[in-house]
């Protein structure tokens, strides 16, 4: 049997052509992080058994944290805190835990679940083969593509010996309720609830998979929670939450712009009123996925249940743009803020502003800004609408004409030169890749027609036809 605290192999992730990635939204997390969201989830989990009232969610983190953090150095004495009871209690409860991957790609996540739990057996000598089968066998593993669940096989069959039988793998699509609820032993498993449920949905947003969308749209599920401009896997949240037990925890990477995205307010109103995060890392700009850069990252911890108390949530972000997760261990572990990583106790009400927004980043002299702001006098205004005309802005794929190869709204310099009683009415066009904070990038090679006026009016006004912009 291999080691349980070496690497793993090579993943389908690593053999995944960029076109099939990008089709199918698939960017596959690290082993290390997911090893650090097993541990997340098994904290938040435990700490709600109440096996020991003594304990908080950083105590339990800390005995699944990975050896290659030195607890001694750190004042961290993993199991010395706990009584044998208390030792037996948690065992029991790991041989129990029912856990969902909804979208497993090759297993990153089960098989990070089978190393952490593994390590707490380890400490206590009893990781044998009848316990790998037991917690294997629990761990309910779904994707929509063949490949990477064989490589999950194959892996765990290495690393543990176990054969594909003894393995509840179901190559299907997770959203689709005719495969998902007629599949046993799943659809008990659904039926029961689960205590966790791990992974990374896959990225894809409705402006370019419009037929995927209205194909779920059409199904009960997909009809229910469907919101415009939303990103697929919020369909994954939606799932998940409905797939765990009451305080069940749901622990996912996905990107954060959910946050104050206006195409996500559903689900943040649904975030608020099914349950609570227990735990939120916002990884900001740090980049986590090689063939994903400029993605903005966020783990999140959610328990559901809406009889919640008062226990704040865990909000870290980084200080900077080079950190590293044993830092971020460190800091959630001793409950502090540390070089790397920030780290604050948030409850549940402050998390969201007066819109319904995450707060993902704290600064409470923004937030008593805003609040001056909202209440102030009627000469200074509070929103951009009170202030500015707010349009939708350009329509991609109607800026310009490519079949006569010529500019509708967003013209080249060129082209603007060659119509030169349309100077007036333009504006420099800067791409996104120009914006920076606090400044763009100079110069544009391009310009955008700015009409504030009916075009007709214009024509009128201007002796001049706009011919061009006819469909």
């Amino acid at each position: 049997m291999k080691d349980i605290n070496q690497p793993d192999r090579l993943r389908f992730d690593q053999t995944m052509t960029s076109e099939k990635r990008i089709q199918t939204g698939s960017y596959y997390t690290p082993p290390e992080m997911a090893e650090l969201m097993v541990c997340l989830s098994l904290a938040a989990s435990l700490q709600r058994e109440k096996i020991s009232d003594t304990l908080l969610s950083s105590d339990y983190l800390k005995i699944f944290m990975p050896p290659q953090l030195d607890a001694e150095s750190h004042g961290l004495k993993g199991l010395s805190k706990l009584t044998e009871a208390s030792q037996n209690a948690i065992s029991e409860k790991l041989m129990q835990y029912e856990v969902l991957d909804l979208c497993a790609g090759s297993g990153v996540f089960p098989l990070a679940y089978m190393k952490v739990v593994g390590r707490w057996f380890e400490q206590l000598g009893i990781w044998n083969k009848d316990r790998q089968v037991e917690v294997a066998k629990k761990l309910h593993v779904i994707d929509i593509q063949s490949e990477p669940l064989v490589q999950y096989a194959d892996e765990m069959l290495i690393q543990y010996n176990l054969k594909k039988e003894q393995l509840c793998i179901y190559c299907l699509d997770a959203l689709d309720d005719d495969q998902l609820l007629n599949e046993a032993p799943l659809s008990v498993a659904m039926k029961n609830g689960f205590d966790l449920v791990l992974g990374n949905p896959p990225y894809l947003g409705e402006k370019n998979n419009k037929e995927t969308f209205q194909k779920l749209r059409q199904k009960t599920f997909g009809f229910k929670y469907y919101e415009g401009r939303m990103d697929y896997f919020y369909y994954f949240i939606y799932r998940a939450v409905e797939a765990l037990k009451p305080s069940g925890q749901l622990c996912f990477i996905t990107t954060n712009y959910f946050a104050t995205a206006d195409g996500a307010k559903h689900l943040r109103d649904f975030f608020k009123e099914s349950g609570r995060f227990n735990a939120l890392v916002n990884f900001n700009d740090c980049s986590l996925f090689k063939d994903a850069l400029g993605q903005h990252n966020v783990v999140f911890v959610y328990e559901k249940g809406t009889n919640q108390d008062e226990q704040p949530c865990e909000l870290a972000y980084p200080a900077n743009k080079k950190v590293q997760l044993q830092n971020l261990y460190m800091a959630l572990i001793e409950s502090k803020t540390n070089e790397q990583w920030v780290l604050n106790t948030v409850k549940k009400e402050a998390l969201y502003d007066y819109q319904g927004l995450l707060k993902l980043i704290p600064s409470e002299d923004y937030q008593e800004l805003l609040v001056k702001l909202r209440h102030s006098g009627s000469d200074v205004r509070s929103t951009l609408g009170e202030v500015f005309y707010v349009q939708q802005g350009i329509v991609s794929g109607f800026d310009r004409d490519f079949k006569e190869n010529q500019g509708v709204f967003v013209l080249t310099l060129e082209e603007a030169n060659a119509k030169p009683w349309l100077k007036p009415l333009l504006k420099p066009f800067y791409k996104n890749k120009q914006i920076r904070k606090y400044k763009v990038v100079k110069p544009t090679a391009y310009e955008v027609l700015y009409l504030s006026e009916k075009v007709d009016q214009l024509e009128a006004e201007e002796g001049q036809t706009f011919e061009h912009l006819l469909p």
